[in-house]
């Protein structure tokens, strides 16, 4: 699907197992330019694998310019299991199956501040509520204010502040769609 930002013409598609190659080495780049480590939350083999599976109504999208992978963003949404951690973002249990979560959006540097995260929550947002989902979390490093305030800007609540699987301190942050 093609989309248009600050006059530069976008490609966005969901992955597939094939693309793990691709997604690995574009983490790896990025990851390699950041002084906070703890501001991306690197996808691991399993997660892309169950993510684009299609078993699953999880899904990453990938965002091109030129043909050439600039962006990401993960979405999960959970099947039978709830993890236990869901309980931090203070949903009530009759509401866990009906969260997904923004788990990730890796923007290539030279292509920051172009709309893309707010064009990717969008994106996924739509996505959860086209799949009957009630609520949107995520969690976002306590240092990435970008991320922070394109989160709020987007009437997310921030629930609380809680290191995040032993990686960063992060917001715990949701919004009812």
């Amino acid at each position: 699907m093609n989309f248009i930002l600050s006059n530069k013409k976008f490609k966005y598609r969901f992955a597939r197992a094939s693309d793990l190659h691709l997604i690995f080495k574009f983490q790896r780049k990025v990851f390699s330019k950041l002084n906070n480590k703890g501001y991306i939350l690197p996808l691991s083999k399993k997660e892309i694998i169950e993510y684009t599976s299609r078993n699953e109504k999880s899904n990453i999208y990938l965002v091109f310019y030129k043909d050439k992978l600039i962006a990401y963003a993960t979405i999960w949404c959970p099947s039978n299991s709830q993890p236990e951690w869901l309980t931090d973002f203070k949903l009530p249990k009759t509401n866990l199956k009906a969260t997904g979560e923004l788990y990730g959006c890796i923007v290539y540097e030279k292509f920051r501040n172009f709309g893309l995260q707010n064009y990717l929550i969008d994106l996924r947002e739509n996505y959860l509520i086209k799949n009957n989902y009630k609520f949107s979390i995520v969690t976002v490093d306590v240092n990435n204010k970008v991320s922070y305030n394109n989160l709020i800007k987007k009437k997310y609540k921030s629930i609380q502040i809680k290191d995040y699987k032993k990686v960063s301190i992060r917001y715990y942050m949701k919004k009812e769609l």
